[in-house]
């Protein structure tokens, strides 16, 4: 379009001479006849229109141009990242708006200035090195600056720059784009300060292959097994590697708690499957300290129950050996009183009658404390039991010794037990006995046996409408030899109740009671549920 309108231009003007001069009638030999006059005043019109025509169409041209250049400088001021031209001394040439934004100036005032005004002290050599780098490289130089808005703040930027060559070929200047990543900076020093935790972990961590090649160590693994990466498998660190891997690759384990020792010194290593790798990462927690305590507790404990067993078998023997004298002194008493008694006084007859019932209850003493002795060292041979029928049987025992006394025995429901039958049957016989014992001055006597779930246990008692007691004397219930009530009014040793609890505590579980004077008692045990 630009060509032909000069022509046109060209023509429309020898059309205008021609007619200008056969209208003057300067030129008579070449005046021309009237129809070839009007002829060229036709063309003349005709071409006037053509001029129009063809300037419209430039004017429409050079809006759409127009416009397209304002759509093109919108999309570069306002693109997401700051654009900037600079001159050979890194002068600001030109910027868009996003740029002149990320350095908190208007666009107008940046032209001229020396872009690195608009950075720290630190970071001048920064800009030199890179700009250098675009020009000499003749490709795109990425570099991270610290930048500084007018009003001070600082943000990290991303530069991208490229040398810009003029017609000749000789570098003309710098174009660069700036993007503010001050986000992407915050969350890439968060993750090297999360990944620095491994590193500052005083406690040894380390990855490692299927294969026992070490992959990493963090610096406390380094310090304290220097020699791990070139052994490998061989070192403790990894003992038993070959059990660990198959753990991980056919169980689908996703993590294995274990103790190893190395040296003089023992370890916990909580390990862990690197999901997507073939590796193994080991946390290593150094517990030298609580290994030894614990060695020194199992010692001490060992120890306990040798002393235990001794002392058992020590009062076993006592005993036993004291079971001849009592024999001998009530055997003695019975012999003078058959022949001599005639002729004692009533006084001396009581006197002896004291003797025979002392010797009596001594060798009570001597039973019920050779069957506390004898449980304690019985072998448990633990099993589910019907609690409902173990209940029953035990009553059927305890009634034995009174079957014409009346008591009202109510069973509710219970869960099944776990344990020993013969030794959880003995606590059944204790506590209905002790409950028969303390309701006998009670014109009706109750007693009620029940149980329920309670978590990981599963509770049992026996209560019971008799005489009860009084819980501040609650630590002397269940001594050995401990009675909360006279012999004169209730038989009995106060071994019963030490034999629950210590069967009760043989099995794992627990034992306690509740109970208030004149109004009855009630007792509990408590037996783990079995896994």
């Amino acid at each position: 379009m630009t060509t032909k309108i000069p022509a046109a231009n060209k023509r429309f003007d020898n059309l205008r001479t021609r007619a200008e001069n056969a209208l003057s009638g300067k030129a008579a030999k070449s005046v021309e006849p009237a129809a070839d006059i009007q002829k060229l005043i036709h063309e003349l019109n005709v071409h006037q229109i053509e001029l129009e025509m063809q300037n419209e169409a430039l004017r429409q041209s050079q809006m759409a141009t127009e416009a397209e250049h304002h759509k093109y400088t919108d999309l570069y001021d306002f693109a997401p990242v700051g654009y900037f031209t600079l001159d050979k001394k890194a002068r600001i040439v030109k910027a868009n708006v996003t740029g002149a934004s990320l350095l908190g100036s208007e666009k107008r005032s940046l032209t001229g200035q020396p872009f690195r005004r608009f950075l720290t002290p630190g970071h001048f050599s920064i800009l030199r090195s890179h700009l250098q780098n675009a020009h000499e490289s003749q490709s795109k130089q990425t570099c991270k600056l610290k930048l500084a808005r007018k009003d001070g703040s600082l943000f990290d930027a991303l530069i991208d720059t490229i040398a810009v060559m003029d017609g000749d070929g000789n570098f003309d200047q710098y174009r660069s784009s700036v993007t503010d990543i001050t986000e992407i900076a915050s969350a890439e020093q968060k993750m090297a300060h999360l990944a620095s935790f491994p590193m500052l972990d005083p406690n040894p961590i380390a990855e490692v292959d299927f294969s026992g090649q070490v992959h990493y160590l963090n610096a406390a693994a380094e310090r304290l097994f220097p020699d791990l990466r070139k052994r490998g498998v061989m070192h403790p660190w990894l003992h038993d590697w070959e059990t660990v891997v198959p753990a991980f690759r056919k169980n689908g384990s996703k993590e294995i708690v274990r103790e190893v020792n190395v040296g003089e010194r023992w370890c916990r290593q909580t390990l862990h499957l690197v999901q997507g790798a073939q590796r193994i990462r080991i946390y290593g927690m150094d517990i030298t300290e609580s290994k030894h305590a614990e060695l020194e507790l199992r010692e001490g404990k060992r120890q306990l129950e040798y002393a235990v067993k001794e002392l058992e078998s020590f009062s076993y023997s006592v005993a036993h050996d004291l079971r001849a004298p009592l024999r001998a002194i009530d055997g003695y008493a019975r012999l003078i009183l058959k022949k001599q008694g005639d002729k004692f006084d009533q006084d001396t007859l009581d006197k002896f009658n004291v003797i025979r019932f002392s010797t009596h209850l001594m060798g009570q003493l001597i039973d019920d404390l050779l069957t506390f002795s004898r449980l304690g060292r019985k072998h448990i041979s633990p099993m589910p039991l019907d609690m409902d029928i173990l209940v029953k049987d035990a009553w059927k025992e305890v009634q034995s010794s009174d079957p014409e006394r009346k008591i009202k025995l109510t069973i509710e429901s219970m869960p099944l037990g776990y344990g020993d039958m013969a030794l959880i049957k003995q606590v059944l016989i204790n506590l209905l006995s002790n409950a028969a014992k303390f309701t006998k001055y009670k014109d009706a006597a109750e007693i009620v046996v029940g149980g329920y779930a309670d978590g990981d246990e599963h509770v049992y008692y026996i209560r019971d409408n008799g005489v009860g007691f009084d819980m501040a004397y609650y630590d002397k219930l269940f001594g050995v030899f401990q009675r909360l009530h006279s012999t004169d009014q209730f038989e009995g040793t106060g071994v019963g109740l030490a034999t629950v609890q210590r069967l009760i505590h043989r099995h794992g579980g627990r034992v306690w009671a509740e109970g208030k004077v004149d109004e009855g008692a009630c007792f509990y045990f408590a037996l783990n549920m079995k896994e």
